[in-house]
C-alpha cells in the first residue's frame, strides 16, 4: 500500500516537471518501498527504498525538495539501497561523483577539498587522494564517517575511509614545467632585476625621481618591475581576462625547488571581492631575496596573465611583476552624527553574509555607533553571539530579522506555497516584541515553510506589538511595486503596512542599472 501510494505520489508531483533529460519513470518505476516514517514533531519524512539501478544524487535532492513543499514538511529524506550485482569497485566508480555531492550537501567545506579527488579501494580500506591539503579538516568534521555511512547504506558494504593530502613530487613538477615551458622563459626574463643599461634607457621615458624615491621603489619590487596599470577587482576576473593587474593581501605562501636550479612560487591573495592563486618562477640565486620580501599578511599589487591551470583546475595568475604596497587603512566613520545600521547580515544569512557577528558588532563599536541591528534572513541564530559581543564592546543590539513576507490579506484562496514572497525587516522594540518575534519565527518554520520560512501579513498583524516593520531592500514588496510601475493607489496601500520605509545607498542597487531594469543611476534616485 505504501509502495503504491509512493509511486502515485511521484506521478502526481513530478509528471509536469522537466528533469534535464532524466526519465523519472525509468529511474523509479521498479523501486520497492521498504519503509516510510513520518515524524510529526519535527515535520520530517523518511523514505527507504530499494532500486535496481543507480539514481543520480542531484535527482534525489530535487525530488526531496519537491516532496518537502508538496507535503508542507520541513524535510524529506529519501534513502536508496541498491540491489545491483556488480563489484563494489565498479559501483563506486559509477557512483563516486554522487557520493561527493552528498558529502558536499552535508559538509559545505568538503566541496572544495574533495573537488577532483581520486580514490583507491584495498581490502575494505578506501583511500581518498586529495588535490590539495585538507585531510585534517575532513577528519575533524567526520567526513570519512559520513562517506562510510553513504556506502554502507547504498551498497551494504562497510569500508574504512582515509584522506590523503596531495604530495607534489618531482614527476609532477617536471610535467608542470613542460606544460609551461614557453611561458616560463618569458617570465624568467622578468625575474632578473633590470640591468643598469636598461635603467638608463628607461629613465629617458619616465620622469626622474630622487635617489631616495628610487631606492624606496626598488625595495618595494619583489618580482620584475614597478608598474602603474589600473587595478581590477578580483571578482571581475576570469580565464579570458588576459593581462591584468590586481592588488590585495597575501594569506598563503608555498615554494618548491624544481629542476634547473629554479624555484616555483605559489601564493594566495585576496581583495575581499574574490581570491586567486598567483604563480611565478625564479632562479635559485634570487630565491633568498624574494623569500625575505614575500610574507603572509603583506599587501601587494600583481601584474600578470589570468589563465586556466589544468593541474589545479582553476584560474590562476601567472605573475610577471609583484610590488609591495601599503595595506588599506581601516575605514572610519568620520560623521559627527553617527548612524545606526538597521539592515545587517551575519554569516547566519545563507548566501548573503560571511562575517561573524562579533566582528560586525566590534566594527560598529569602533566607528562610534551606539547601536546596531542584526537582521539575518529568516533566522535568529546570531543572537547569542550578538549579545555576548554587545557586552564586550559596550554597544546596544537591536534584535531583528529579514523575513520572507507573503500577503494573505486579500485572497480567499490563499496558498502560501504559490504566493510570491518579499523581503521585509522586523525590528524588536522591547521584551514583548522579542517574544512576538520568536513566535513569528517559529510559525514561519513550522507552519509556513516552503523553500524558505515564510511569514504572512496576518501573522505579523497578530503579533505586531513591540515590533517595527520596515520595507527592506529592492526585493521588498514596496520597491518591487515601484519597479513594476504600480499605480499610486497601490503603492500607497502597500506602504501603509510598514512603520518605516528603507532607503539604501545607490551602490546597493547598481545591479538594477547594469541588468537594464532601471535606465540610469539618476533613475535610481527617483
Amino acid at each position: 500500500m505504501q509502495e503504491l501510494a509512493f509511486k502515485e505520489g511521484f506521478v502526481k508531483i513530478l509528471s509536469k516537471e522537466v528533469w534535464d533529460g532524466q526519465d523519472i519513470e525509468s529511474l523509479f518505476g521498479n523501486i520497492k518501498v521498504q519503509e516510510i516514517n513520518l515524524y510529526k514533531k519535527s515535520r520530517k519524512m523518511e523514505v527507504k527504498v530499494i532500486s535496481d539501478r543507480l539514481i543520480p544524487a542531484q535527482t534525489i535532492a530535487e525530488i526531496e525538495e519537491k516532496f518537502t513543499g508538496y507535503f508542507c514538511l520541513n524535510c524529506v529524506d529519501i534513502k536508496v539501497k541498491y540491489a545491483i550485482n556488480d563489484k563494489i569497485e565498479e559501483l563506486l566508480d559509477s557512483y563516486w561523483e554522487n557520493i561527493i555531492f552528498f558529502a558536499g550537501r552535508k559538509l559545505a567545506t568538503s566541496r572544495g577539498l574533495l573537488s577532483g579527488c581520486s580514490w583507491k579501494l584495498s581490502k575494505r580500506k578506501l583511500s581518498v587522494y586529495l588535490k590539495t591539503k585538507g585531510a585534517g579538516i575532513l577528519k575533524a568534521q567526520e567526513c570519512g564517517k559520513f562517506i562510510e555511512d553513504i556506502i554502507d547504506e547504498a551498497f551494504s558494504t562497510k569500508v574504512k575511509v582515509e584522506f590523503i593530502d596531495c604530495i607534489i613530487d618531482e614527476s609532477y613538477n617536471n610535467k608542470y614545467i613542460e606544460e609551461k615551458k614557453a611561458q616560463e622563459q618569458k617570465l624568467l626574463s622578468n625575474v632578473i632585476y633590470i640591468s643598469e643599461n636598461n635603467r638608463k634607457n628607461s629613465s629617458s621615458l619616465h620622469k626622474k625621481v630622487s635617489g631616495q624615491d628610487r631606492m624606496a621603489n626598488e625595495s618595494a619590487v619583489i618580482l620584475g618591475k614597478e608598474f602603474k596599470d589600473e587595478i581590477i577587482a578580483m571578482k571581475d576576473i576570469d580565464q579570458d581576462s588576459g593581462k591584468i593587474a590586481i592588488a590585495g593581501e597575501i594569506f598563503s605562501i608555498d615554494s618548491r625547488e624544481i629542476r634547473g636550479e629554479r624555484y616555483l612560487y605559489i601564493f594566495d591573495i585576496t581583495d575581499k571581492t574574490n581570491s586567486f592563486t598567483v604563480k611565478f618562477f625564479t632562479k635559485k640565486d634570487k630565491y633568498g631575496e624574494i623569500n625575505n620580501k614575500l610574507k603572509i599578511g603583506i599587501a601587494v599589487k600583481v601584474r600578470g596573465e589570468a589563465q586556466y591551470d589544468k593541474f589545479s583546475r582553476e584560474v590562476v595568475i601567472m605573475a610577471s611583476d609583484i610590488v609591495k604596497i601599503e595595506k588599506q587603512k581601516q575605514r572610519v566613520d568620520a560623521a559627527q552624527e553617527k548612524r545606526i545600521e538597521l539592515h545587517l547580515h551575519t554569516q547566519m544569512s545563507s548566501m548573503d553574509g560571511i562575517t561573524p557577528v562579533e566582528d560586525l558588532v566590534k566594527r560598529a563599536a569602533e566607528w562610534g555607533h551606539k547601536a546596531v541591528a542584526i537582521t539575518d534572513h529568516g533566522v535568529v541564530q546570531a543572537y547569542p553571539g550578538a549579545s555576548k559581543a554587545a557586552s564586550k564592546y559596550k554597544i546596544k543590539i537591536i534584535y531583528g530579522v529579514e523575513c520572507y513576507l507573503v500577503d494573505d490579506t486579500n485572497d480567499e484562496n490563499f496558498d502560501y506555497t504559490k504566493a510570491e514572497s518579499y523581503h521585509a525587516i522586523i525590528l524588536v522594540k522591547n521584551k514583548t516584541g522579542l517574544k512576538n518575534l520568536y513566535k513569528l519565527i517559529s510559525q514561519s518554520h513550522l507552519s509556513y515553510f516552503y523553500k524558505r520560512p515564510r511569514m504572512t501579513k496576518s501573522m505579523i498583524m497578530e503579533y505586531r506589538e513591540g515590533l517595527l516593520i520596515g520595507s527592506a531592500c529592492e526585493a521588498g514588496e514596496l520597491y518591487s511595486a515601484v519597479l513594476e510601475n504600480a499605480s499610486d493607489e497601490e503603492i500607497y496601500r502597500i506602504a501603509s503596512f510598514y512603520d518605516y520605509l528603507e532607503i539604501q545607498p545607490l551602490g546597493n542597487n547598481q545591479f538594477l542599472v547594469e541588468s537594464g531594469k532601471v535606465d540610469s543611476r539618476e533613475a535610481l534616485k527617483d
